[in-house]
């Protein structure tokens, strides 16, 4: 076990000393972060903020060569995935749990023939996936933003266009596929509305 935190510690430090020398990347000051888990290619022109005491020990590919993820003060983000294409925009104060998935794009087009086939086709050729040579004019991506003081519950799947409201609470294992209204409490699949949060409760 201490062999691999030992090796861990290792991968972290080489990537924060890659990624900081990157011009779009931000780190704020007494946050944890596992650089170790960022992807993105050389080259690329993502941009990545990080602000004060925060905790992310999360996954965050950068699927393009463009892309903006912003974490703001005093949040939390454990074992979750974050997939831009886009913008994904997380507030102060917010709370993700592990196995959380967000994702700003579709990945792939609806359309197989002369669409989807290709992309499937490019991920075994070119390296990496072969995210270069998508062609991401066919791929419906749209901004993701959760605000301040938001809980996103365990294993909960956030997707492209989706805001999440001030203090909204989204249950474990939901999947959000609609904005959610400040101070609710959302669950299912879809994420429905189960209730409002109070005055009192906030």
């Amino acid at each position: 076990m201490m062999v691999m935190d030992w090796l861990r510690h290792v991968q972290d430090k080489r990537a924060e000393r890659r990624l900081r020398r990157g011009p779009g990347m931000t780190f704020g000051r007494e946050s944890f972060v596992a650089y170790r888990l960022i992807q993105l290619l050389e080259g690329w022109g993502p941009t990545l903020h990080i602000g004060e005491r925060s905790y992310v020990n999360a996954g965050i590919v950068f699927e393009a060569e463009t892309g903006s993820v912003t974490i703001g003060n005093s949040s939390f983000v454990g074992g979750a995935t974050i997939i831009c294409r886009d913008s994904v925009f997380i507030g102060d104060n917010v709370e993700i749990a592990w196995g959380v998935t967000i994702v700003d794009h579709n990945s792939h087009s609806v359309t197989y023939y002369g669409e989807r086939e290709k992309d499937t086709f490019l991920a075994y050729l070119i390296p990496q996936g072969g995210y270069s040579a998508k062609d991401w004019s066919n791929v419906h991506h749209a901004p993701i933003v959760i605000r301040d003081k938001a809980w996103i519950g365990f294993g909960a799947i956030v997707l492209k266009g989706v805001t999440i409201g001030e203090g909204a609470v989204v249950g474990a294992g939901s999947v959000v596929t609609k904005n959610v209204p400040d101070w609710t409490v959302v669950g299912g699949n879809p994420a429905q509305v189960l209730y409002s949060i109070s005055p009192e409760e906030r």
